[in-house]
């Protein structure tokens, strides 16, 4: 028994290291032996969810979490039912998504996940103002716990959501959120230079010169950190950019403005000027 449990446990050991290298099918055959002899692992059945889902095969993915969900005690269906959800969005059911999420955004602390997703669901359904609450509310559990990192990602989906629904006054203001928390000095990740591009395009289309030339120059400090590759990817001057096409004019109604930011009525504010 001891020889079978150490076979196992070296089969999970090796399938780690094979998604760590990207060989996720590879991984998916390794946990087969520990699927059949541990189906209801939670540990087990996570990784081999998660090699699936790397491979590429979410329609397995999906049948096994449904089998296990099957005569699980309450808890553990609810968890199961999140991961579930996950895989649907995956594989385009976004109705059937968006019901697996609903009890996880729900009651007093919700999922920051599940509020994530269903939010996404909700903006490709084009259910903007239900998406807005529920960003709104993951801003208040990200404040309460002082998430940096998880209130910039908010910021971004707030972006998302307002370019989704044409509202360019907000698009700004969510993107200028996202920089805003990265201090001067500090490079921010590739996928907020462009960020910063778009804000100029924006800015660009607005007129509002005095913002872009402050947002222009901090791009510059950033540019020069970033390796050219990098940059040739993620950046282009706004000169180069053809301008973002109008949007309808802001509607008094729409998304909800990023936590922390102003009232969307005086319009979004400028990024700060670098310090000194």
């Amino acid at each position: 028994a001891s020889s079978s449990a150490r076979r196992l446990e070296l089969s999970v050991e090796r399938a780690k290291i094979l998604l760590d290298l990207g060989r996720a099918r590879e991984a998916v055959v390794a946990l087969e032996p520990v699927l059949r002899e541990r189906p209801d692992h939670e540990d087990v059945l996570a990784l081999v969810i998660a090699a699936l889902r790397a491979a590429g095969d979410d329609a397995r993915a999906l049948g096994i979490l449904e089998r296990a969900a099957e005569g699980a005690p309450l808890e553990r269906r609810r968890k199961l039912d999140l991961e579930r959800g996950k895989v649907l969005f995956s594989l385009g059911h976004l109705s059937e998504a968006l019901a697996a999420f609903d009890p996880h955004v729900r009651g007093r602390l919700p999922d920051l996940e599940a509020l994530a997703q269903a939010a996404e669901i909700l903006v490709a359904l084009k259910r903007f103002d239900e998406a807005s609450a529920l960003l709104e509310r993951r801003s208040e559990l990200l404040l309460d716990r002082s998430d940096g990192p998880g209130l910039l990602a908010n910021d971004r989906a707030f972006a998302e959501l307002a370019r989704a629904s044409g509202d360019r006054a907000a698009e700004i203001a969510a993107i200028e959120a996202a920089l805003s928390r990265v201090p001067p000095e500090e490079l921010p990740e590739p996928s907020l230079l462009g960020l910063a591009a778009r804000l100029a395009e924006l800015l660009a289309v607005e007129g509002r010169h005095r913002a872009l030339g402050f947002l222009e120059r901090r791009r510059a400090t950033w540019v020069a950190q970033v390796p050219r590759d990098a940059v040739e990817r993620h950046l282009s001057a706004a000169a180069h950019r053809r301008p973002a096409p109008a949007c309808p004019p802001t509607r008094s109604s729409g998304p909800a403005r990023p936590a922390g930011l102003p009232a969307r009525g005086g319009g979004a504010r400028a990024p700060r000027p670098e310090p000194g």
